[in-house]
């Protein structure tokens, strides 16, 4: 017994101790539509944050104050006064009620991806499409979705890590980031 102590703590002192479990190999990562299957929530940057606290601006009983209207861009001001203007003249009209939707829905949306096809919500607007694989990269896949409406268009999803893309469409500066819920 002694001597089994003895080499225990002989080889512990030599740094020796028992032989670790190998460490599985990481799973190969997935491509093309298989790294998107599963369900996406958006995750706004601030700067989306502040877009729609101002598109808000069109839905709002009151007229914004000079001071609020002084801290938007003359291209933002301008665009929210003519989208008020035209929102009370028309205030039934599907497209105001569908981008006031948008807005109030945005921070709870879904995206849901299968391997052929994808829906979109955002509040109350959902959107469904066929989709394809058109290109793919290590970082990138774009896929050609076909609305049931018959147009189709292409979509870029930028993958950022196994849980977080972001969505463009082609040639556009700007997109929305998502962070998966589940696969």
């Amino acid at each position: 017994m002694r001597a089994v102590l003895f080499a225990v703590a002989v080889l512990a002192a030599a740094g020796c101790t028992e032989k670790p479990e190998p460490t599985p190999a990481p799973a190969p990562a997935l491509k093309g539509i298989a790294a998107l299957t599963g369900t996406w929530t958006v995750k706004l940057s601030p700067k989306q944050e502040k877009d729609l606290q101002t598109m808000n601006m069109v839905f709002e009983a009151e007229d914004p104050s000079p001071e609020r209207l002084a801290t938007l861009t003359p291209e933002e001001r301008s665009a929210i006064t003519s989208m008020r203007a035209a929102r009370l003249r028309s205030p039934d009209d599907p497209q105001f009620m569908q981008m006031r939707a948008v807005i109030q829905g945005m921070g709870g949306s879904r995206l849901n991806i299968t391997t052929s096809s994808m829906s979109l919500t955002i509040g109350q607007v959902h959107q469904d499409a066929m989709i394809s694989l058109v290109t793919e990269t290590s970082t990138s896949v774009t896929l050609e979705a076909a609305m049931p409406n018959g147009k189709s268009e292409p979509l870029l999803f930028l993958i950022d890590g196994p849980d977080a893309i972001r969505l463009a469409k082609p040639g556009k500066d700007e997109a929305l980031s998502f962070t998966r819920l589940a696969r």
